[in-house]
């Protein structure tokens, strides 16, 4: 063997069964045949296939569905300026939705709250969460907010914090996003392997700067390394109501391919007739299925969960000394 880890695909693509067969057969479940298990077995390890036992241990963890007995609750703060942003069919509902079910899962109620409620200070939150004895906060950044104001730092001193969504840096929270910087590069590597030599990134405006120019920096990369250095079309950030803007950027570059992350390129797009491939940097938030990436928002909901129960197991309270970040893969979508 080469030295790297044997994987279940490898296993599942040498015997002949599927992925979700050969994990069952590996931990020995009773309803795989034995036949089967022997068969699987045999081919583990001819590969030199060897158990991760931490990752064991996690997926039965994640894989138990009764629901633990009521430890705690947890707060969910929505620090958009809107409060039903939680609600809206999107990523930050998917987010919200996934994590609720995953604290419940492991024992846990999420209590939601609206960080600009009027009449309420930062301080009154405060304590009315000390008041439902709740240790945990799962601040929910949908619009990409980078510096909470002076007032609420005390807040955070006071609990266990984790930023959902898009990093916060001041004050330095730990925090559970997507791998934007990778969804795009991977984008541009799928659309490469296509036979298509000229893609362009249109964002919507401040998009990019929410992100920290990872959706940028992931294309232009991803163009470099495919398109061997050769000069990649300008990135284009436009609102919805800039049309003009945009046909004249087709016009002078010429795309072949478009990489949006909004549902409006794509209808102009269809409206003008041009022959030009569409692609999404998210897949959830297109109104018309197109190729691209899936940002496993559930898992990122989920993920942020598990995350801040185990601060909260670790008594890690305040604002960390360094931060730690879970960044989650896209998947591609056909």
């Amino acid at each position: 063997m080469n030295g790297k880890r044997v994987t279940i695909r490898q296993i599942a693509e040498t015997s002949g069964y599927s992925k979700s067969t050969v994990a069952m057969a590996l931990r020995g479940d009773h309803r795989v045949a034995e036949k089967t298990k022997d068969e699987i077995e045999a081919v583990a390890r001819k590969l030199g296939y060897r158990v991760n036992p931490v990752v064991s241990h996690l997926m039965a963890e994640l894989s138990q569905q009764k629901q633990q007995d009521y430890r705690a609750t947890l707060a969910m703060v929505n620090i958009d300026s809107d409060p039903t942003i939680l609600d809206r069919c999107g990523a930050a509902q998917t987010w919200a939705t996934h994590a609720e079910r995953r604290a419940w899962e492991l024992g846990y109620r999420v209590d939601r709250f609206w960080a600009h409620e009027p009449d309420r200070s930062i301080e009154e939150l405060a304590k009315i969460l000390k008041a439902r004895a709740i240790h945990g906060v799962l601040i929910m950044n949908s619009s990409g907010m980078r510096h909470l104001p002076k007032s609420v730092h005390p807040f955070c001193e006071m609990f266990s914090c984790l930023v959902v969504g898009n990093r916060i840096v001041d004050p330095p929270l730990n925090f559970v996003c997507n791998d934007q910087y990778n969804t795009a590069l991977e984008t541009v590597k799928r659309i490469a392997e296509r036979g298509l030599r000229r893609p362009g990134l249109v964002l919507w405006r401040g998009l990019d700067q929410y992100v920290e120019l990872r959706f940028s920096g992931g294309f232009q990369k991803g163009c470099e390394l495919a398109y061997s250095g050769k000069k990649h079309i300008p990135v284009l950030a436009i609102a919805a109501d800039e049309r003009d803007k945009w046909q004249a950027w087709v016009v002078r570059h010429k795309p072949d391919a478009i990489i949006c992350i909004n549902e409006w390129p794509q209808q102009w797009l269809t409206e003008s007739g041009l022959k030009c491939a569409c692609f999404t940097l998210d897949c959830n938030q297109t109104i018309h299925p197109i190729p691209g990436m899936d940002q496993n928002n559930p898992v990122i909901g989920a993920v942020a969960a598990e995350q801040l129960i185990g601060q909260i197991h670790r008594h890690e309270q305040g604002i960390p000394a360094v931060t730690r970040c879970v960044l989650i893969e896209s998947t591609w979508r056909e």
